[in-house]
């Protein structure tokens, strides 16, 4: 019993460092890159693993867009083109690819569309 228990400890872990590692800039700068590839082919993925990373980059660069606080994007922002401004912060910032995901996503987007100092609301959103 005590070996069960220690096989499912141990691969318990392995498990969630390799979510955690899904949870990076590394991983978000290779998926959001599959999904400016995928963009410039109007969408005809390479294979399924194309298909899943850029999933996810849509997926959390949306909600993260949606859900920032101090947002003000200007009218006719797209989500593709937060994509790219993702993707271009990443390439920009390598030092940084450890960070969160999530966290680098807003920086990304703050940076590129920052709020003037007494307009601080939640305007706008990617469309």
């Amino acid at each position: 019993m005590k070996w069960f228990l220690l096989a499912v400890f141990v691969l318990s872990a392995s498990s969630i460092a390799e979510q955690k590692d899904r949870l990076d800039g590394n991983y978000l700068l290779d998926a959001c890159q599959a999904a400016v590839a995928a963009d410039d082919r109007d969408f005809a993925w390479k294979n399924a693993n194309e298909a899943y990373q850029a999933g996810y980059c849509f997926g959390v660069v949306e909600g993260v867009a949606k859900t920032a606080a101090d947002r003000c994007y200007p009218d006719g922002v797209t989500y593709l083109q937060a994509q790219r401004i993702v993707v271009k912060y990443l390439q920009d910032h390598p030092a940084e690819l450890h960070h969160w995901d999530t966290s680098l996503i807003q920086v990304a987007l703050y940076d590129a569309f920052p709020c003037p100092p007494n307009k601080r609301h939640h305007a706008g959103a990617p469309q």
